[in-house]
Protein backbone atom coordinates (compact mmCIF):
# COMPACT_ATOMS: atom_id res chain seq x y z
CA UNK A 1 0.00 0.00 0.00
CA UNK A 2 2.80 2.43 0.87
CA UNK A 3 4.46 1.68 -2.42
CA UNK A 4 1.28 2.77 -4.22
CA UNK A 5 1.27 6.09 -2.37
CA UNK A 6 4.86 6.83 -3.37
CA UNK A 7 4.17 6.33 -7.11
CA UNK A 8 2.56 8.78 -9.46
CA UNK A 9 -1.23 8.38 -9.68
CA UNK A 10 -1.09 7.03 -13.24
CA UNK A 11 1.54 4.43 -12.32
CA UNK A 12 -0.51 3.40 -9.29
CA UNK A 13 -3.60 2.87 -11.45
CA UNK A 14 -1.56 0.84 -13.96
CA UNK A 15 -0.11 -1.33 -11.18
CA UNK A 16 -3.59 -1.82 -9.70
CA UNK A 17 -4.86 -3.29 -12.97
CA UNK A 18 -1.63 -5.26 -13.60
CA UNK A 19 -2.19 -7.08 -10.31
CA UNK A 20 -5.72 -7.98 -11.35
CA UNK A 21 -7.69 -5.06 -9.96
CA UNK A 22 -11.41 -4.98 -10.66
CA UNK A 23 -12.63 -2.34 -13.13
CA UNK A 24 -16.02 -2.00 -11.39
CA UNK A 25 -14.35 -1.28 -8.07
CA UNK A 26 -12.16 1.35 -9.71
CA UNK A 27 -15.16 3.00 -11.36
CA UNK A 28 -17.05 3.10 -8.04
CA UNK A 29 -14.12 4.81 -6.34
CA UNK A 30 -13.76 7.23 -9.25
CA UNK A 31 -17.51 7.96 -9.14
CA UNK A 32 -17.43 8.66 -5.41
CA UNK A 33 -14.52 11.04 -5.89
CA UNK A 34 -16.36 12.78 -8.72
CA UNK A 35 -19.50 13.18 -6.59
CA UNK A 36 -17.42 14.62 -3.73
CA UNK A 37 -15.72 17.05 -6.11
CA UNK A 38 -19.08 18.17 -7.52
CA UNK A 39 -20.39 18.60 -3.96
CA UNK A 40 -17.45 20.81 -3.04
CA UNK A 41 -17.92 22.93 -6.17
CA UNK A 42 -21.63 23.32 -5.39
CA UNK A 43 -20.96 24.33 -1.77
CA UNK A 44 -18.39 26.91 -2.88
CA UNK A 45 -20.80 28.33 -5.47
CA UNK A 46 -23.63 28.45 -2.93
CA UNK A 47 -21.50 30.17 -0.29
CA UNK A 48 -20.22 32.79 -2.74
CA UNK A 49 -23.72 33.53 -3.97
CA UNK A 50 -25.26 33.88 -0.50
CA UNK A 51 -22.30 35.50 1.21
CA UNK A 52 -23.00 38.72 -0.70
CA UNK A 53 -26.44 38.91 0.89
CA UNK A 54 -25.08 39.29 4.39
CA UNK A 55 -25.26 42.86 5.62
CA UNK A 56 -21.57 43.35 6.40
CA UNK A 57 -21.72 47.02 5.43
CA UNK A 58 -23.18 49.18 8.24
CA UNK A 59 -25.43 51.05 5.81
CA UNK A 60 -26.71 47.81 4.28
CA UNK A 61 -27.41 46.49 7.75
CA UNK A 62 -29.33 49.67 8.57
CA UNK A 63 -31.45 49.41 5.41
CA UNK A 64 -32.09 45.71 6.13
CA UNK A 65 -33.18 46.42 9.73
CA UNK A 66 -35.40 49.36 8.71
CA UNK A 67 -37.17 47.17 6.15
CA UNK A 68 -37.85 44.57 8.85
CA UNK A 69 -39.38 47.16 11.20
CA UNK A 70 -42.44 47.57 8.95
CA UNK A 71 -42.43 51.36 9.29
CA UNK A 72 -44.39 53.66 7.05
CA UNK A 73 -42.78 55.41 4.10
CA UNK A 74 -42.55 58.73 5.95
CA UNK A 75 -40.84 57.18 8.98
CA UNK A 76 -38.38 55.21 6.85
CA UNK A 77 -37.55 58.29 4.81
CA UNK A 78 -37.06 60.37 7.94
CA UNK A 79 -34.72 57.76 9.42
CA UNK A 80 -32.68 57.64 6.20
CA UNK A 81 -32.46 61.44 6.01
CA UNK A 82 -31.45 61.61 9.68
CA UNK A 83 -28.68 59.05 9.18
CA UNK A 84 -27.43 60.82 6.05
CA UNK A 85 -27.55 64.30 7.63
CA UNK A 86 -25.78 63.21 10.81
CA UNK A 87 -23.27 61.14 8.79
CA UNK A 88 -23.45 58.20 11.15
CA UNK A 89 -20.86 55.51 10.47
CA UNK A 90 -22.96 52.83 12.17
CA UNK A 91 -26.53 53.99 11.73
CA UNK A 92 -28.15 50.88 13.19
CA UNK A 93 -26.83 51.92 16.61
CA UNK A 94 -29.52 54.57 16.91
CA UNK A 95 -32.13 51.80 16.77
CA UNK A 96 -30.55 49.85 19.63
CA UNK A 97 -31.57 52.04 22.54
CA UNK A 98 -33.99 54.83 23.32
CA UNK A 99 -31.22 57.10 24.63
CA UNK A 100 -29.16 56.82 21.45
CA UNK A 101 -32.21 57.40 19.29
CA UNK A 102 -33.33 60.40 21.36
CA UNK A 103 -29.87 62.02 21.29
CA UNK A 104 -29.54 61.63 17.52
CA UNK A 105 -33.13 62.64 16.83
CA UNK A 106 -32.87 65.80 18.92
CA UNK A 107 -29.57 66.72 17.29
CA UNK A 108 -31.06 66.14 13.83
CA UNK A 109 -34.18 68.13 14.70
CA UNK A 110 -32.05 71.03 15.97
CA UNK A 111 -30.04 71.06 12.74
CA UNK A 112 -33.23 71.04 10.66
CA UNK A 113 -34.81 73.84 12.71
CA UNK A 114 -31.68 75.94 12.28
CA UNK A 115 -31.62 75.27 8.52
CA UNK A 116 -35.34 76.00 8.07
CA UNK A 117 -35.48 79.08 10.27
CA UNK A 118 -37.37 77.37 13.10
CA UNK A 119 -40.00 75.60 10.99
CA UNK A 120 -39.75 71.90 11.72
CA UNK A 121 -42.86 71.18 13.79
CA UNK A 122 -44.20 68.44 11.49
CA UNK A 123 -40.83 66.75 11.63
CA UNK A 124 -40.86 66.91 15.44
CA UNK A 125 -44.24 65.17 15.48
CA UNK A 126 -42.98 62.49 13.11
CA UNK A 127 -39.86 61.93 15.22
CA UNK A 128 -42.01 61.67 18.34
CA UNK A 129 -44.33 59.15 16.64
CA UNK A 130 -41.30 57.19 15.47
CA UNK A 131 -39.95 57.14 19.02
CA UNK A 132 -43.32 55.78 20.22
CA UNK A 133 -43.28 53.12 17.49
CA UNK A 134 -39.72 51.98 18.13
CA UNK A 135 -39.40 52.31 21.90
CA UNK A 136 -42.92 53.01 23.20
CA UNK A 137 -41.65 56.25 24.75
CA UNK A 138 -42.05 59.89 23.77
CA UNK A 139 -39.07 61.72 22.34
CA UNK A 140 -38.90 64.40 25.02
Amino acid sequence: MNALLMQSPIQAIGDYFARGGDLNEFLVILGVLLVLLCGLVFVQFYLRKHRGRQPDDPRKLFRWVVRRLHLGVIERDLLRRMVAELRLQHPTNLLLSYDLFRDHALRYHAQCRKASGGRADAQAKTLDALSHTLFDRPLR
